[in-house]
């Protein structure tokens, strides 16, 4: 599966350009979330969640900064709490809350 980050080539005009596609997962993405510092986390049908941070900010060059492991089944949803913790869901019917 692949992630793409999208930038508005001009604040209000409507038009989008991919900046960045993200590579290495092995299985569909199903979710994404933003942090408050602007690393994505993603969770997808490979049973992990991953962890993106941009390499320079602006430079569109992504790496995976951790890969969280802890579901049985596909990872559904990403949702990020208010005090910058986050929780997935998963097709094993379990809900985890990550640190």
């Amino acid at each position: 599966g692949t992630v793409k980050v999208w930038k508005e080539n001009t604040p209000g005009s409507g038009v989008w350009s991919v900046e960045a596609t993200l590579t290495g997962l092995s299985g569909g993405v199903w979710c994404v979330a933003v942090l408050a510092d602007g690393r994505l986390v993603t969770g997808s049908d490979d049973r992990t969640v991953k962890v993106w941070k941009e390499n320079t900010p602006g430079s569109g060059a992504w790496s995976v900064e951790a890969t969280l492991t802890g579901h049985s089944r596909g990872v559904r949803c990403v949702a990020v709490l208010a005090d910058g913790r986050f929780v997935t869901v998963s097709d094993d019917k379990t809900v985890k809350v990550w640190g």
